[in-house]
């Protein structure tokens, strides 16, 4: 394996997570911490946070049992980390830390992109003897901060988990199992399979929520014809800015294959209009109709 010699083994994976922290203690770090505490298991959760403030907080409401600003306090103790920050600032953090993990120690995060946070933290961390077993888990909320933790978060939403393929199935089953144990529903991939489904899933959706808006409200009688589908459809177009900037500009190829796609697809809708082929209209609306309340039927029973 990259970083360790032919004599070297693999360093030695608790069989257990007795001692979980969290790296950033915003919506979905807390909202992950408070999930932990509230599950049974007999694990401490400790917590690492930017700001004294948020620190205080996190530990006023027991969100942890301990947390400190600085990761010198905490990652020491952990045997997994689970890094809750921006792309940038999960590979920043990591890099930067590097050298406090013990070797045995699993790094997992929960980043929306896979291939650039895996190919920048991976390799520093396995140089030290710590594994990186890259997670993604489909959940959040157009609000921010600790102050919206929810405990129920991830309880039946879709993990990722995206390892490398000379990954030890120990470090692997554990990242598995940590969010299964949370009752969340884990899915396996690759990398780049990973980035070019989640182009498609969620950063294709999020530009084309914003465009929407952008068509609807600029529209002077807007405010006259606005009901449940517009509010349901655009949720999403009000979440931060500089996160979505940040999330496609990391996964870029991928989304431009998607909004190809989609180009594509209205394109031939414009046609249809265009040559006034109602029948086939209809036909398009049925068959996308039909895929979707297949796609919920079987979400509905995984």
């Amino acid at each position: 394996m990259a970083g360790f010699t032919e004599q070297t083994p693999h360093p030695p994976y608790p069989t257990g997570i007795p001692t979980v922290a969290i790296a950033g203690l915003g919506l979905l770090g807390a909202s992950l911490a408070l999930a932990l505490r509230n599950s049974g298991q007999n694990i401490r959760v400790l917590g690492c946070a930017r700001r004294e403030e948020t620190v205080a907080q996190a530990l006023t409401a027991g969100v942890v049992e301990e947390a400190s600003t600085d990761p010198q306090e905490i990652l020491p103790q952990a045997d997994l980390t689970v890094i809750c920050m921006p792309i940038e600032a999960s590979i920043d953090f990591a890099v930067a830390n590097q050298a406090l993990w013990r070797p045995g120690a699993v790094v997992t995060d929960v980043g929306s992109i896979k291939t650039d946070i895996v190919g920048a933290i991976r390799p520093v961390l396995l140089g030290r003897g710590i594994q990186f077993v890259g997670s993604h888990p489909m959940a959040g909320s157009e609000k921010s901060g600790l102050a919206h933790a929810d405990s129920e978060m991830y309880r039946g939403a879709v993990v990722f988990v995206t390892p490398h393929d000379q990954d030890p199935p120990e470090a692997i089953a554990l990242v598995r199992n940590f969010w299964e144990s949370l009752h969340s529903r884990v899915v396996q991939l690759d990398t780049e399979t990973h980035d070019a489904l989640v182009a498609r899933t969620s950063h294709l959706i999020h530009l084309i929520a914003g465009a929407a808006v952008n068509v609807t409200l600029d529209h002077p009688n807007a405010n006259l014809g606005t009901a449940s589908g517009f509010r349901d459809f655009s949720r999403i177009a009000a979440g931060s800015a500089g996160m979505w900037r940040e999330i496609i500009c990391h996964n870029r190829d991928h989304v431009l294959e998607a909004l190809d796609e989609i180009t594509a697809e209205l394109g031939n809708i414009r046609q249809l209009l265009d040559h006034k082929d109602w029948d086939r209209l209809e036909q398009h609306l049925q068959e996308a109709g039909q895929k979707r309340r297949n796609w919920y039927r079987n979400w509905l029973h995984e």
